[in-house]
């Protein structure tokens, strides 16, 4: 009878902790799935209002401070959306991305993931492609266009192709089609990370399209440069860790970039 009561227990066991433990830290199989097209869905057009939206990134060292960001973010008004420029894990796997996303889902507005270096260690590409989507993806919203890039050049050995300018230039090329455009990306093209050989090809793109801000994370530090010839801001958002974010807010005649603490 013992043996019985044994081998119940380990059944209950088994089916409570099975959402707890992985059977490997390089496990790709997440619960949650296409939380960025799922998220943009959700975005709220109002053109008559000005545009805000929030970019954050580095948060891989940052849980502690992620949490307050997102208590601080729920207390604020008008925000359409967050940005998180990549860096959501330390070393790409699934309990990482699964803790942040934890957190994330707790703000009151969407948020969208660009995937960073850090994300692609161990097998964090598949399971930021099987939990976010694509690594390259945009949309449109209130005349307003959104383009997520994938620059980590390093991460693929530089091979030519990332970041794919094809994808950035035909997103872009339908200027008809918006007012302003934002790229998000992780990797900014001043960057040693970022391919050397298609940095100057990158931003000649940027410059022919209506971008009007080019907005990155991973150097760790806040950085922003006025629109120079290519006619674009350049921002870099701070890490977590140092407690601040980017509030970016448009309207028809005017764009304010803030750097912000919490």
């Amino acid at each position: 009878m013992k043996y019985k009561y044994l081998v119940a227990l380990l059944i209950v066991l088994n089916v409570s902790c099975e959402d707890i433990f992985q059977y490997s830290p390089n496990e790709v199989s997440p619960h949650e799935r296409n939380i960025n097209a799922t998220n943009i869905s959700k975005i709220h057009q109002d053109a008559t209002a000005p545009f805000r939206f929030i970019v954050i990134s580095d948060i891989h060292h940052a849980y502690d401070e992620l949490k307050e960001f997102v208590s601080m973010a729920n207390g604020l008004s008008d925000i359409r959306f967050v940005a998180v420029a990549g860096d959501l894990t330390n070393f790409g796997l699934q309990f990482e991305y699964e803790a942040v996303h934890r957190e994330l889902d707790k703000l009151n507005y969407p948020y969208i993931a660009v995937i960073g270096n850090h994300d692609l260690l161990a097998n964090g590409q598949k399971v930021y492609e099987e939990m976010y989507g694509k690594m390259d993806f945009s949309f449109e919203v209130d005349e307003l266009k959104f383009v997520f890039l994938n620059t980590n050049s390093r991460e693929f050995g530089f091979p030519g192709n990332v970041p794919d300018l094809n994808f950035l230039q035909r997103e872009l090329s339908d200027t008809l089609s918006y007012e302003k455009a934002f790229v998000i990306a992780h990797v900014p093209a001043s960057d040693s990370d970022f391919d050397p050989n298609l940095s100057e090809a990158f931003s000649n793109i940027l410059g022919y399209g209506k971008v009007t801000a080019c907005i990155n994370g991973h150097k760790h530090e806040y950085d922003m440069s006025e629109p120079g010839e290519l006619g674009f801001y350049q921002v870099v958002s701070d890490d977590l860790k140092d407690r601040s974010y980017v509030l970016i807010t448009v309207t028809p005649g005017d764009l304010v970039i803030e750097k912000k603490q919490f």
